[in-house]
């Protein structure tokens, strides 16, 4: 599994900078500045940046929800290098569920003196 999301990233990193190096060429090769084959290309080049970053966010994403649930039960297989990232990634899911657990707190407050005023 290891080896399968570390040549994903890999795959949509190269991607990406492919990506830029062929818009950053377009633009140095540009004849007519403001062109809109330009912006096209600029456009399109932004777009694949963006989607590769977020390929590879969601890869890592996956990894780390694989790791949390293979290893959930039995910590003594995982190096300390795994055991951070698990933490980290946990940490963060802690916090994504507080904001929003917060978010619809704030609803319900708001729900409520709607209700009360109403």
């Amino acid at each position: 599994v290891c080896v399968c999301v570390c040549f994903l990233i890999y795959f949509y990193s190269t991607v990406a900078a492919l990506a830029a190096q062929l818009v950053s060429s377009s633009r140095t090769k540009q004849l007519n500045k403001g062109c809109e084959s330009d912006k096209e290309v600029q456009s399109f080049g932004d777009k694949i940046i963006g989607s590769s970053h977020a390929v590879q966010a969601a890869v890592r994403e996956c990894h780390n929800l694989i790791l949390a649930g293979v290893l959930i039960d039995d910590f003594g297989d995982l190096n300390p290098n795994q055991v951070k990232k698990l933490v980290m990634s946990t940490q963060v899911n802690v916090l994504k569920l507080e904001t929003t657990l917060q978010s619809e707190q704030e609803k319900l407050r708001a729900l409520r003196r709607f209700v009360n005023d109403g």
